[in-house]
């Protein structure tokens, strides 16, 4: 699971799969929390944006291994 939150929902944030390029949430999603399984075993990019230059923002990523 990875959320982010920002005043006035500023940043927002796409996770990406590194050696296979697959998005599995982008950035045009304004989704602010995204929960799901990682398809592959590889490293994976969490990048974050704002629209309009800098933000504060608090991201919040949580792994469960089985």
């Amino acid at each position: 699971t990875v959320g982010i939150s920002s005043t006035g929902n500023a940043a927002n944030f796409a996770v990406t799969g590194v050696a296979d390029g697959q998005p599995l949430k982008r950035l045009e999603n304004e989704d602010r929390l995204w929960t799901g399984l990682l398809p592959a075993t590889q490293d994976y990019i969490i990048s974050v944006a704002t629209p309009g230059g800098s933000a504060a923002f608090t991201l919040t990523v949580t792994i469960v291994w089985p």
